[in-house]
């Protein structure tokens, strides 16, 4: 315990030296790079030797009488030596450097000149300090990797001990230290007490900035494959808490919604699937054989609508229990559960599912997707395996209590390889995937991963698709079975039991009983397989015997009725009524349109005729009984006009409304037929010119936004952001001939905003938790108060200290990333910047032209995708003044001069937009474009492209490659700004700080 308690009070004495010596090299750096226009101010030599003394000799004494050093303190205590030895150089550097104090112009010049002349120097001096903080980042880690793997017991003590300490320090002296002290929060406490006795000026601002060097240094020892230690000490409540925590972190919307949405199979049909005789006789792999087998892939195909997905979901569900109990649903199993078990004999079994959905949302398609929902299921039932499939988000979770990273696809591919390769040792797993020909990806990489996951032994994969040539090359020497072969006696059992229920029906069989048997097989027969067409013919003929048809007219309805879905499709388009035909097309246009499926009142509000209702319309919840009679007249209308193909899904989110259920094409080949050239085509002939889904859509979703119940408002709550997203989105997309709208309908979006966001902390926070809220409402800002991280990420960076001047996010900022000139034409002022105020900090002013060309850094998976970078946007803000070399309000200083212009930081952008050899468009003209109003490509640039180059998640460029990435941009320069000189090189720009004798002797 002391030997710990030593080792922090040398690690804060480090950490204070450590972020003084770099401060002090940044800014007598700064300053020598200022001598070419004195623009840089005189530092105080004299304070900040007078520091380094007092720092030297906090070493010093830090290390005094320790002789018998523990091996695993030793490399702190060299440390400590080599900022010893840096401090003294630092102090012999500015000795021989005599600033003045105070003096002319001259002197400062002369005084850089020789800072100048010092620059390897310095140089050296930087990269040993950096070198120093990642020493003792590493040696931080690895104490806290001792502390929390003692016991719980062990770990209260060294906390108290902490806390006894932390009481004794001037920042934390009269404060109730003790206040929440557990041994959840060990490490933010252990950093607290070190930045504490380190006598940090900005505490929370170093402490956070060290926190997430100490999560690069944990995410680093993963990617190194390190050594690393076994699973810190945690409650039971702890544990369950951060498993909970992570397993939430894996969830998406509507990651369950297409399982739910597939159709539960009728009565009495699919039993076959669990028998040993196929139906019929037809040839098939018994599938009740392939559960209990170690046969590792069985593949389930047929037409579509032939009801591949139905089966799919018949096989996985959980069948009645036969007791009574009020326990019952954990006394379920799946249908499949007890032929697998047999297979399993007597070991674990774990059963996955995920059905693709090409209709639905971007992750319900993707492979990203599928991960996602694949490690959420097996990780729900092996919470246990979560330091082993991702331990490096378990360590930085269970020391520091923050995961900041998304999950990349490449990680969660990883995660499930070894999560499948510990399982298969002393467990079974099972994976039913349905829909692969819904997948929107490269299928030769789909299947590469179902073939690499049954390499396993002990791990088996169902899957479903339309029999495509790449599935049928793949798995044709596979258990497989035809669907449509071998349903004929399911089909004739709900052709039968459909027309039994109904009464139009009976009277048939009372007038003409022959015929009514008759009229079930001629059905069955056209049929083919496909249950799809069955239920569209049985509901047309249904309909047809309520309006009292006729044998003769009910067998020529079966005449005229095509045998395929596509042909059966043409008919029902081309039968709608002329009345609705225009008020169809716009319905299927709109859900087309449309980003994610709609729900039945969101789009009741996209159908009101006047696009300007939303305007008109209040902020305020809207009623129980207004949603349910527009869900119910939205519901009728679908049914009406879209005969079927259109159908509003069961979500029930709240018990008894389904307002929010959403509105999809009835299966993926309604779909393809819909937006097909032929009907696209037929549809635009009946639709008015006057219509512009887009603007419907903006206006809906505006309404939408208005109508929101209080119940779901909260900055945690993603709704009210995606109500935004989906207003925003329209409103850049609305045809020219209604851009009149656009302006009136931002301004209402931004209004409502406001409104809303009080509402939210009126109502969760008190006032004392939400002063910086308040003071951003208060001067109309609200988008900072949802926007999650991924809208703007720039914002997150390392290098911008929003803990000094935090940033708020701007409406204008959102409306620039969407490309809404006409906005920004009528609201920006001249500079394009933004004045903006966050709790107690200083106001900024915040570049909108840095929006416009900060690349995009956020999941291709972005359900509201924004346009940046869009070159009129950023021809209209250099237009209005906007500044490329304009400083960005927040850069930490320690970072010297990278990054903190927006020219400099949109290299950042043009750079990973260079594919090696050249400058990707439209980027080369976003980089004409700024210089062509004031940036300069200059021999900064060098040292900022490599350390782009360096970061993780960059495409590496080797050393070649950054020279012709540089050489373009000095010709766009050339290109752009002709009648100016061009750059000089490094020598030049060394000899221009010489004294002129000594540049006419060296010439």
């Amino acid at each position: 315990m002391a030997e710990a308690i030593a080792a922090l009070s040398i690690a804060a004495n480090v950490i204070q030296f450590v972020d003084f010596g770099a401060k002090t090299v940044s800014t007598f750096w700064q300053f020598a790079r200022s001598a070419e226009d004195a623009k840089g101010g005189i530092p105080d030599v004299l304070l900040t030797t007078s520091s380094l003394q007092e720092l030297l000799i906090s070493l010093q004494s830090s290390t005094t009488g320790c002789n018998d050093i523990p091996e695993e303190e030793r490399s702190l205590y060299q440390l400590v030596e080599g900022c010893q030895n840096v401090a003294r150089e630092l102090l012999e550097l500015l000795s021989k450097i005599k600033v003045p104090a105070k003096g002319r112009k001259r002197d400062a010049l002369k005084a850089a000149c020789r800072m100048a002349l010092k620059e390897e120097d310095i140089k050296s001096l930087q990269a040993r300090l950096d070198n120093f903080r990642g020493q003792l980042t590493v040696n931080l880690l690895a104490s806290l990797r001792v502390q929390v793997q003692k016991s719980i017991d062990q770990q209260e003590k060294v906390l108290h001990e902490l806390q006894n300490i932390s009481a004794g320090t001037e920042n934390t002296k009269g404060k109730n230290v003790q206040a929440g002290i557990k041994t959840d929060n060990l490490g933010i406490f252990f950093l607290d007490v070190l930045f504490s006795k380190a006598g940090a000026s900005n505490h929370s601002s170093d402490r956070e900035r060290w926190q997430k060097d100490l999560i690069a240094a944990i995410y680093q020892d993963g990617l190194n494959g390190s050594h690393r230690i076994s699973a810190p000490s945690l409650t039971n409540e702890r544990q369950q808490a951060l498993q909970s925590a992570m397993l939430e972190r894996l969830r998406y919307p509507g990651m369950a919604d297409r399982g739910e949405r597939i159709a539960v199979a009728f009565e009495k049909t699919f039993q076959w699937i669990f028998e040993d005789q196929s139906p019929q006789g037809k040839p098939w792999s018994n599938f009740k054989e392939w559960l209990k087998s170690d046969a590792e892939l069985y593949w389930i195909t047929g037409k579509a609508g032939s009801g591949k997905s139905t089966l799919m979901k018949f096989i996985c569900d959980h069948e009645a229990s036969d007791t009574t109990s009020a326990s019952s649903a954990a006394e379920q199993q799946r249908r499949c559960e007890k032929h697998l078990k047999k297979w399993a004999a007597g070991s674990k079994l774990i059963i996955v599912t995920f059905f693709f959905w090409g209709s639905g949302i971007g992750l319900q398609k993707t492979q990203r997707g599928l991960l996602l929902s694949v490690m959420f299921q097996i990780l729900q039932q092996c919470p246990e395996l979560w330091p082993t499939v991702s331990p490096s988000r378990w360590e930085a979770l269970c020391l520091l209590n923050e995961d900041p990273h998304e999950w990349t696809e490449q990680e969660l591919r990883h995660m499930l390889w070894v999560a499948t390769q510990h399982l298969t040792k002393d467990s079974k797993v099972c994976l039913f995937v349905d829909g692969l020909d819904e997948f929107e990806g490269d299928l030769n990489d789909l299947i590469w991963l179902f073939k690499s996951l049954i390499a396993n032994s002990n791990l088996k994969v169902c899957v479903s698709s339309r029999p495509w040539v790449e599935f049928e090359d793949a798995f044709q020497h596979k258990p497989s079975l035809m669907l449509q072969d071998l349903t004929y006696t399911d089909i004739e059992h709900y052709v039968s039991a459909s027309f039994q229920a109904d009464s139009g029906f009976g009277q048939l069989c009372k007038r003409e009983p022959q015929y009514a048997s008759q009229l079930v097989k001629d059905i069955v027969d056209k049929a083919s397989g496909v249950f799809l067409w069955v239920h569209l013919v049985v509901a047309s003929l249904i309909a047809g015997m309520c309006y009292g048809d006729r044998v003769s007219d009910l067998r020529r309805r079966i005449d005229q009725l095509p045998g395929d879905l596509e042909n059966l499709y043409q008919r029902i388009v081309m039968s709608l009524d002329p009345f609705y035909l225009e008020h169809a097309a716009q319905l299927f246009k709109l859900v087309q349109e449309s980003t994610e499926p709609p729900s039945l009142l969101l789009l009741s509000f996209t159908d009101e005729e006047n696009p300007g209702f939303a305007l008109n319309r209040s902020v305020e919840p809207i009623s129980q009984e207004e949603k349910s009679l527009r869900a119910d007249t939205m519901r009728r209308r679908l049914n009406s006009r879209c005969k079927g193909l259109l159908e509003a899904g069961q979500e029930l989110s709240v018990p008894g409304d389904h307002s929010e259920d959403t509105v999809q094409y009835l299966h993926r080949s309604v779909k393809d037929y819909i937006e097909s050239p032929g009907v696209q085509k037929r549809f635009v002939s009946v639709i008015s010119e006057s219509f512009d889904p887009h603007l419907m859509l903006c206006s809906g979703s505006l309404a939408h936004l208005k109508a929101m119940d209080a119940d779901i408002l909260g900055p945690e709550r993603n709704e009210i952001w995606t109500r935004v997203l989906k207003c925003v989105y329209n409103a850049s997309r609305i045809h020219n001939d209604h851009r009149a709208y656009v302006i009136p309908l931002l301004e209402d979006i931004d209004k409502t905003g406001v409104i809303l966001a009080k509402w939210t902390f009126e109502k969760i926070m008190d006032e004392g938790n939400n002063l910086g809220a308040r003071l951003q409402l208060g001067s109309g800002q609200w988008v900072s108060t949802y926007s999650p991280k991924t809208i703007f990420p720039l914002r997150s960076k390392n290098i911008l200290n929003w803990q000094k001047r935090a940033f708020v996010y701007t409406f204008e900022s959102l409306v620039t990333r969407y490309g809404i000139v006409e906005y920004l034409e009528e609201k920006a002022n001249s500079g394009c910047l933004c004045s903006s105020q966050s709790g107690d900090f200083e106001p900024i002013k915040w570049p909108l032209l840095l929006d416009a060309v900060e690349i995009v850094s956020r999941s291709s998976q972005t359900r509201f995708p924004d346009v940046v970078p869009n070159l009129d946007t950023i021809r209209c803000l250099l237009r209005k003044g906007a500044d490329p070399n304009y400083r960005i309000p927040g850069f930490d200083p320690n970072y010297g001069d990278l990054g903190s212009t927006i020219w400099l930081m949109a290299i950042y952008s043009i750079l990973e937009n260079f594919n090696g050899n050249k400058i990707m468009s439209p980027w080369d003209e976003v980089a004409a474009l700024m210089i062509k109003h004031g940036a300069k490509v200059d021999k900064k640039l060098r040292v900022w492209i490599k350390f782009y180059n360096d970061l993780p998640g960059m495409r590496p460029h080797t050393d070649a490659q950054r020279e012709v990435f540089y050489q373009q941009l000095l010709k766009i320069q050339r290109d752009t700004r002709p009648d100016e000189p061009f750059h000089l090189s490094s020598t030049n720009s060394r000899k221009s700080l010489l004294p002129w004798h000594r540049k006419r002797r060296e010439t």
